[in-house]
């Protein structure tokens, strides 16, 4: 009998060790290159960002890995040292990535610089789960995103002075992409039958506020919330009086929900990316944050009967 019970023990010890294994080689800790700082950043939209602003000067290292949502992710013991050998630690925070905010907690007293991107924003309140939460989402708003570009310019900046040219320069490159963006949203969305869109999770109160749309969520700020068998009947009895056709699911969150109103209520499904973080997929394919939001408005269109296609 001990004989089994060791054996058992050697193989849990065994598994546990590769698993351990695997990970450490599927994102290795980064090297400090000569010229360059490391940014550690929470979720794929601030790694972008960075990336758009930093430039060859940076060499920016996404924890959350591709395929992964990041409000539940919990960091491996190698994406703890990856940050600890960073400069800076970007966060989105309002409780986005939970285990960014207690990371950021145990580096008070480093010399990293840690970011916590929504305290510099006045953040909307939204019912979530029958309670009262702060929209974490602002990056879905092209205009919000510029700030955010601002913020993590002057982040870098801060730790690295003497490319301060190129990281303005930089910034101010990707703003105007963002601003045409903007632009190309709002011209893309007149004119359209409908204003109301039905989402798998409350992600797109800040955009459907820019650009005058009507979001109605069928669970709330995080994609795993479970939501009521009376809220689902409400999302129908909605879709019903507004004459919606669509009903939005997102790449990285299971489409059980959204798939189970369709069919209960007689409609489609479409994509509606909340850009919380890229699939294999879309980076194989060269997909980025312009694109994605680009995909995003087309899909739009159709579900609205925009003229404007």
């Amino acid at each position: 009998m001990k004989k089994i019970v060791s054996f058992f023990i050697v193989a849990l010890v065994l598994s546990f060790l590769l698993v351990i294994f695997a990970a450490s080689k599927s994102k290795p800790v980064p090297k400090v290159e000569s010229g360059k700082i490391i940014v550690a950043t929470s979720f794929y939209p601030l790694a972008e960002f960075a990336k758009r602003i930093g430039g060859d000067y940076v060499d920016v290292v996404n924890i959350t890995p591709a395929g992964v949502e990041a409000h539940d992710y919990e960091p491996t013991p190698r994406d703890i040292t990856s940050i600890r050998v960073s400069k800076i630690f970007l966060y989105q925070g309002a409780g986005f990535d939970p285990w960014a905010e207690r990371v950021a907690q145990d580096l008070i007293g480093t010399d990293i610089k840690v970011m916590n991107i929504t305290n510099q924003f006045d953040l909307r309140s939204i019912a979530s789960d029958g309670t009262s939460a702060k929209d974490p989402h602002v990056w879905l708003d092209p205009v919000l995103a510029q700030k955010e570009v601002k913020i993590i310019r002057d982040a870098l900046i801060s730790v690295f002075p003497q490319h301060s040219d190129t990281f303005n320069q930089n910034a101010d490159a990707f703003n105007v992409k963002l601003a045409e963006l903007d632009v190309f949203i709002g011209k893309s969305l007149t004119g359209c039958a409908l204003s109301d869109i039905i989402v798998s999770h409350q992600a797109f109160s800040y955009f459907s506020s820019r650009y005058g749309i009507n979001e109605t969520a069928i669970s709330g700020i995080s994609p795993e919330e479970e939501p009521s068998a009376q809220r689902l009947g409400e999302v129908a009895q909605l879709a019903k009086e507004k004459n919606i056709k669509t009903i939005f699911f997102e790449t990285l969150a299971s489409p059980k929900l959204a798939e189970t109103v369709a069919r209960e209520a007689g409609l489609t499904t479409s994509v509606l990316n909340p850009l919380e973080g890229l699939t294999l997929e879309e980076i194989r394919a060269g997909k980025d944050y312009l694109s994605v939001m680009t995909d995003n408005v087309h899909n739009l269109q159709q579900a609205l009967q925009c003229q404007n296609k």
